[in-house]
């Protein structure tokens, strides 16, 4: 049974913590494969990188990609620039792209380009 209402909490150092939550579209997608939760705990194990790197704290954007021999996921400041982080999964999933936007409350929100 996967839960409905998907976060993720992370403390750094005991003083500060990140909090990843998930939006609608994003946890159907959770619901739909196994498989995401590889990709979540990806991202959540990325946040103390995101959260330090200038350039992508705000956003960042994620593309997973179905390839002949597996997935790869990899995060972006913007289209044309060379990833901040690659990782490749033998497992197959569908393309999906992903925005990951620091929050008001100084977590994160993870979504689809439909939600943002």
């Amino acid at each position: 049974m996967v839960k409905t209402n998907i976060s993720f909490t992370m403390s750094i150092q005991s003083l500060h913590t990140i909090t990843l939550h998930t939006t609608p579209d994003v946890r159907d997608l959770i619901k739909s494969d196994s498989n995401w939760h590889h990709i979540m705990q990806l991202i959540y194990n990325n946040l103390p990188t995101i959260k330090r790197t200038p350039r992508v704290q705000d956003i960042s954007f994620w593309t997973i990609e179905n390839c002949p021999d597996g997935t790869t996921v990899s995060c972006r400041e913007d289209n044309d620039i060379p990833p901040i982080l690659f990782h490749k999964f033998s497992f197959k999933l569908p393309s999906q792209k992903l925005y990951l936007c620091l929050n008001e409350v100084g977590g994160y929100t993870l979504m689809t380009p439909s939600e943002y």
